[in-house]
C-alpha cells in the first residue's frame, strides 16, 4: 500500500509497534500515520518513526491528512492537533451496507451515542474530555435501524457512561424494545450504578429477557479510596440500584473492582469482594490497576511499581504488595473459570454459602490446585469437576457433599456436555 495508518491503544500497541518496525525496514516509502491515546500521550518515541501522528479526534482531520497526500498538499507538519469534533452529527455515519454485511461473520457491533464522560476518575482516559457530547436521538434511531437488519448477535455500546443523561437514555432503551424485542441482537451498556430513577427502572423491567447487558463499574467499597480517585458515589445506593436491576432477572449485570487503587490494602479488597459478591451480580470481574499515560494518575504515583509495556498493570501498590497481588490472581482464576463462565451456576450458588466468605472459597480452592500436580495440565471440563469435588470433599460433611456432587453433575449436563461426568476416585489416574 501507499499509505498504513494505525490506531493505537494499550490493547494493541504491543503489535503495531513491531508492524511499524517490518514496514519501514522493508517497505521504507510508505507512509504510516498513528493516532489514539498510545501515541498521544507518547510522541516523542513515534516522532522518527512514522510519518505524521494525530492527536485528538482524527474523524475529520485523517480524512483531510489523507487528501492532501494523494494531492500532494502536504505541509512539513508531522503532528496533527485536530481537538475534538464539536457537532457529532457531521461525523458520517460508518453503519454502511458494506460495513454491517461483516457482521454476517463477525457478529459484533461496535456503535457510540456519545463522546467524553461526566466524571473525573482520575485512573480513566475518558476524564480527559471536556464533558459528553452527543449524537442527536434522530441520527442514534437511525444507526439502529439499520443495524437491524442485519441482525447482529451483540451491538456493543462504548458510550462510557450510558446513563449520564437519564431522559436520553430512558428514550434511546424504550425505542430498542420497541424496535428489537423480537430480535436476536443483545446491546451491551456501560452504565454507571448511581445514576437510575424509578421511571427507568420500571422500563428497564419491561425489557424482554437478555436483550440488554449491562456492565457497571463499582470498583472500590472503600469511601477514603473513591474519593482520593474523584470517584463520588453513595456506596448505599450503588448497592441498592445493582440488586435491583438483578431483581428484575432480565438483564445480566457485570460488575467490576479494580485492585491497586489508592489507600485501598488486602483486607478492605476483600471486604468489598465479598460485599459486592453476595448481589450476585452475573459476572464479577476482578481487575488491577493500570497506570495509562496520560491519566491524571499517572501524574502522582509514588510507591506502585508498574510494568512498562501495555497495558501498563501494576505489580505493587503502596498499599498492596507483590504477594497480595499475587494471591488476588490466584483467586481471579478461580472466580473466572468457576463462577464467571457460568457453567457451575448450580454449584456455586449451593456451596459458597457454606464457607465463611465468598474470597475464602476462591482463594483455597486456587491453593488446593496449585498443590494437586495432576491439575495443572488438561484442565478439561471433566477435570474441572473432578477438581471441584476433590477440594469439597476436604470440608464438606458426606450430606453437603452429596448435594455437591449432584449440582456439579447438572452443572455438567447443562454445559452442552455430551459424555457423562464420573467423580474423580483416589485410584483413577
Amino acid at each position: 500500500p501507499n499509505i498504513v495508518a494505525f490506531s493505537c491503544y494499550v490493547f494493541n500497541i504491543k503489535y503495531v509497534r513491531k508492524i511499524i518496525e517490518i514496514l519501514k525496514e522493508k517497505y521504507p516509502n510508505i507512509i504510516i500515520i498513528v493516532g489514539g491515546y498510545e501515541v498521544a500521550f507518547d510522541t516523542d518515541f513515534y516522532i522518527n518513526k512514522v510519518d505524521y501522528i494525530i492527536k485528538g479526534e482524527g474523524d475529520f482531520s485523517f480524512n483531510q491528512l489523507i487528501d492532501d497526500i494523494v494531492k500532494n498538499k502536504v505541509s512539513g507538519t508531522k503532528i496533527i492537533n485536530s481537538g475534538t469534533v464539536k457537532n457529532l452529527d457531521d461525523i458520517k455515519s460508518p453503519y454502511t451496507d458494506e460495513y454491517l454485511s461483516l457482521s454476517k461473520t463477525n457478529r459484533i457491533i461496535y456503535m457510540e451515542t456519545s463522546r467524553g464522560c461526566p466524571f473525573q476518575c482520575s485512573y480513566c482516559m475518558s476524564a480527559n474530555t471536556l464533558g459528553v457530547r452527543s449524537f442527536s436521538l434522530n441520527r442514534v434511531f437511525d444507526d439502529f435501524l439499520k443495524i437491524k437488519r442485519f441482525s447482529p448477535k451483540l451491538v456493543k455500546l462504548v458510550d462510557r457512561t450510558f446513563n449520564y443523561n437519564l431522559s436520553r437514555s430512558k428514550k434511546i432503551f424504550q425505542f430498542l424494545i420497541d424496535n428489537f424485542s423480537t430480535e436476536n441482537t443483545r446491546f451491551h451498556f456501560e452504565m454507571a450504578p448511581e445514576l437510575f430513577d424509578e421511571e427507568l427502572f420500571f422500563i428497564l423491567s419491561q425489557a424482554p429477557k437478555n436483550l440488554f447487558q449491562f456492565e457497571i463499574g463499582v470498583q472500590s467499597y472503600n469511601q477514603k479510596t473513591l474519593d482520593l480517585v474523584n470517584r463520588r458515589a453513595r456506596l448505599d445506593i450503588v448497592d441498592f440500584n445493582i440488586s435491583k436491576l438483578i431483581s428484575f432477572n432480565n438483564i445480566p449485570i457485570h460488575v467490576d473492582l479494580i485492585a491497586g487503587l489508592p489507600q485501598e490494602d488486602y483486607p478492605s479488597f476483600i471486604q468489598g469482594f465479598n460485599r459486592l459478591f453476595l448481589l450476585k451480580p452475573s459476572c464479577l470481574q476482578l481487575g488491577f490497576l493500570k497506570i495509562l499515560k496520560g491519566s491524571e494518575i499517572s501524574k502522582n504515583c509514588d510507591g506502585y511499581e508498574i510494568n512498562d509495556f501495555a497495558p501498563y498493570e501494576i505489580i505493587k501498590s503502596p498499599c498492596l504488595s507483590c504477594d497480595d497481588i499475587s494471591k488476588l490472581k490466584k483467586a481471579e482464576r478461580i472466580l473466572n473459570l468457576y463462577y464467571n463462565s457460568g457453567r457451575f451456576k448450580l454449584t456455586m450458588d449451593y456451596i459458597i454459602p457454606l464457607f465463611f466468605s465468598p474470597y475464602e472459597f476462591f482463594y483455597n480452592f486456587a491453593i488446593f490446585l496449585d498443590s494437586v500436580e495432576k491439575f495443572s495440565v488438561n484442565f478439561s471440563s471433566s477435570r474441572q469437576c473432578d477438581a471441584l469435588y476433590q477440594f469439597l470433599s476436604l470440608f464438606l460433611n458426606e450430606n453437603c457433599l452429596k448435594q455437591a456432587e449432584n449440582y456439579i453433575y447438572e452443572d455438567f449436563i447443562n454445559s452442552g456436555n455430551v459424555r457423562k461426568w464420573h467423580k474423580w476416585l483416589k485410584n483413577n489416574d
